[in-house]
């Protein structure tokens, strides 16, 4: 007598990549996570998909099938499928290169009232001198100071980062920067 081996019709599935995630038959006899090898009957027409699992992509279809979207097999012998997922980039590092990150360096604007009396404001808001003279704000800010003076008083001039006699300042913070006003008495 003389031995015969009959192979058999299957559908097996291979994960591979640097991610991870599912592939399901339509029928549900392939659920690779766990089981990723099931008989069929010869002719028989069985879609698979894919699940990624979080932090991972689908990456395409290997052996019987191609492409990235579901794909339907006609059983016939064994049929290999390979499902490929790739982990995600993670996000957040930014390093070095051109500079990443979204940290933002903040820059200190100091105002302070010089003789007389009479109120500073900034737009956007942070300072109202008088109370607040000191805010942050992010580097290359462009800031506008008013100066108002006390009723029967007049602004008189600008002194530090800001110069000149007109009772608004608009300048563009690249550092720490301090402001005097100076009213009439």
């Amino acid at each position: 007598m003389s031995a015969v081996n009959v192979q058999g019709d299957f559908i097996t599935v291979t994960k591979s990549g640097t991610g991870s995630g599912n592939v399901d038959s339509s029928d549900r006899q392939i659920s690779c996570g766990s089981k990723c090898t099931s008989p069929y009957m010869a002719g028989t027409q069985v879609t698979l998909t894919t699940k990624a699992d979080s932090g991972s992509t689908f990456a395409g279809w290997t052996g019987a099938c191609a492409g990235t979207q579901s794909c339907t097999i006609s059983v016939n012998g064994v049929r290999a499928v390979g499902a490929k997922f790739d982990a995600q980039p993670k996000g957040g590092s930014g390093g070095g290169g051109g500079g990443g990150g979204t940290t933002t360096t903040q820059v200190t604007l100091k105002v302070s009232i010089g003789s007389g009396t009479g109120t500073v404001t900034s737009n956007p808001a942070g300072i109202n001198c008088g109370a607040a003279c000191s805010a942050k704000y992010n580097k290359g800010a462009q800031i506008t100071l008013t100066a108002t003076p006390p009723a029967g008083k007049q602004f008189a001039n600008w002194t530090g980062a800001c110069a000149g006699t007109a009772p608004t300042c608009t300048l563009k913070l690249q550092a720490d920067a301090t402001v005097k006003a100076q009213f009439t008495r």
